[in-house]
């Protein structure tokens, strides 16, 4: 039988009440943005910037607290290989002296709520520029398959009904 935890696409972290990471567990080597030696058995105020340690130890702390199955969640940014990346943490306490820490990378769903900010602005302020016009062109097109796809699904559930 196969690891189940290999088909989550997602870096997970048990740390201890204290922060002190224990155990992680990545899909696939490369997704870390640090090695394991440089976390494992470390304290996350030793490995992440200030703010975020600080902010991950608060979420710690309420997800023990409220240990009854509540999730705390929190996104932040963070370099990784020269570059800033995003990230999402979802905390949930594992027992009454350790959390589960899921850590997913949004990278890309955060550039593209900031290009769609940007079309928004542009909109908005009159500016409308080759890039705006090509995305209301998509979202159109968007539009009128996902209309096709409603009319082609309602036809089908038409036939369904009737032959029945």
């Amino acid at each position: 039988m196969s690891d189940p935890f290999s088909a989550i696409p997602d870096l997970l972290f048990v740390l201890s009440r204290d922060g002190v990471c224990l155990d992680y567990r990545a899909p696939h080597p490369d997704w870390s943005p640090m090695r394991p030696e440089q976390f494992l058995g470390k304290d996350i105020r030793e490995t992440m910037p200030g703010d975020v340690a600080e902010a991950l130890t608060a979420s710690l702390a309420r997800a023990l607290r409220d240990s009854a199955g509540q999730v705390e969640a929190l996104e932040y940014p963070l370099p990784v290989a020269g570059e800033t990346r995003y990230f999402e943490f979802r905390l949930a306490a594992c027992g009454r002296d350790r959390v589960l820490v899921i850590t997913r990378d949004i990278t890309a769903r955060q550039k593209m709520e900031a290009d769609l900010r940007s079309g928004a602005v542009a909109r908005t302020t009159g500016r409308r520029g080759a890039r705006s016009q090509r995305a209301d062109r998509l979202a159109g097109h968007a539009a009128k398959r996902a209309g096709d796809c409603h009319d082609a699904h309602g036809r089908r559930l038409r036939r369904l009904d009737s032959a029945g």
